[in-house]
């Protein structure tokens, strides 16, 4: 089958790859924060409405955290999985896999692309 599809696949791998890094980059610069919200927990020991603000705070914060994180790696594996399809002269699987990275990005369910949602 001809596909009318264009990619330039180094070129995805090469941006998948800064995508990946910058992500790992990210997760890297948000784990000094765990600590420093335990030391200033402790800290407000005597202060009981602090530590139930923070975790309200981290609670809101972290479901953003976890959203951007699945639809990072969404993106990364539609991209990747319809650069191989689009390769291997397979239209429909690269429009599939484009569009499971959206529902996947929605939802953060990544199981199309053999991931499962850990707890």
């Amino acid at each position: 089958m001809t596909t009318d599809w264009s990619v330039n696949a180094a070129g995805v791998q090469l941006t998948l790859g800064a995508v990946e890094d910058a992500a790992t980059d990210l997760g890297t610069a948000l784990e000094p924060i765990a600590v420093t919200l335990e030391t200033l927990m402790t800290a407000c020991d005597d202060m009981p409405s602090v530590p139930a603000e923070v975790e309200a705070l981290l609670s809101r914060d972290l479901a953003t955290l976890t959203a951007t994180s699945e639809r990072i790696a969404a993106c990364i594996l539609g991209a990747s999985n319809a650069t191989i399809a689009v390769v291997n002269s397979d239209e429909q699987m690269a429009a599939d896999a484009q569009s499971e990275a959206v529902k996947a990005a929605g939802n953060g369910d990544l199981s199309f692309f053999g991931i499962e949602k850990t707890p």
